[in-house]
């Protein structure tokens, strides 16, 4: 379920199902070129608190995805076993195998698959959005690098070729080229975000995606 999250002074919230809609979407960060969406079970408010207060000094709004639970998470979303192969080649305490996932780990899957579901059925030319886990930690000017990185890659492909996933943060494994792909303007004090490719990550907290993307992504779901 989608909640729109206001600043502290609005605290707005609706229960909407599952599949989020238009308007909703269009309300999101309506002075920023993306929407945000945090992900967040609701046994943490602690959670949200923390990142809603995080949000607000960032200057950003919000919807709020109530995360799956891993009993909840649908067969047709998430598997229920996972091929841990590509991992081993990076994660030397894990043998090639077909492994189960656990609850939280569906739970977690199904919640982002609901995410990107939601942005495939918008316009092609639809912002792209922001996803974040509800314990992150934002860095100074996170919102102005979320702009200008959304800015630069959006004007360099048409929307039918925006097929981008840009991980904001994350722990990587290794780099597939260290050449930066992309440089955004300047964001603050003449510095730029350079935008490198990397070969494997994991520990996700946060990523930004287009609509292009998650119809790839949904399209053998």
């Amino acid at each position: 379920m989608f909640e729109q999250q206001q600043t502290e002074q609005t605290q707005a919230r609706t229960r909407p199902h599952h599949a989020a809609h238009a308007h909703a979407h269009a309300r999101c960060n309506s002075e920023l070129p993306y929407a945000t969406i945090v992900i967040n079970l609701k046994s943490r408010p602690d959670r949200l608190a923390h990142v809603h207060r995080q949000l607000a000094l960032a200057g950003m709004r919000a919807l709020r995805l109530e995360a799956f639970y891993g009993a909840d998470a649908p067969d047709d979303m998430v598997a229920r076993e996972w091929d841990s192969t590509l991992n081993s080649a990076f994660d030397k305490r894990t043998l090639p195998a077909r492994l189960s996932l656990s609850d939280g780990e569906r739970g977690c899957s199904a919640s982002h698959a609901a995410i990107w579901r939601m942005l495939a059925a918008m316009p092609l030319d639809a912002p792209p959005v922001v996803v974040l886990e509800d314990d992150v930690v934002l860095s100074d000017g996170f919102a102005r690098s979320c702009a200008h990185i959304a800015l630069a890659a959006s004007s360099r492909h048409a929307p039918e070729d925006r097929l981008m996933l840009c991980y904001l943060g994350a722990d990587v494994a290794e780099w597939r080229d260290r050449a930066p792909k992309l440089r955004t303007a300047a964001v603050a004090d003449g510095e730029m975000v350079a935008l490198c490719e990397a070969k494997y990550l994991w520990q996700t907290s946060s990523y930004l995606i287009w609509p292009a993307a998650a119809r790839f992504l949904v399209g053998d779901m």
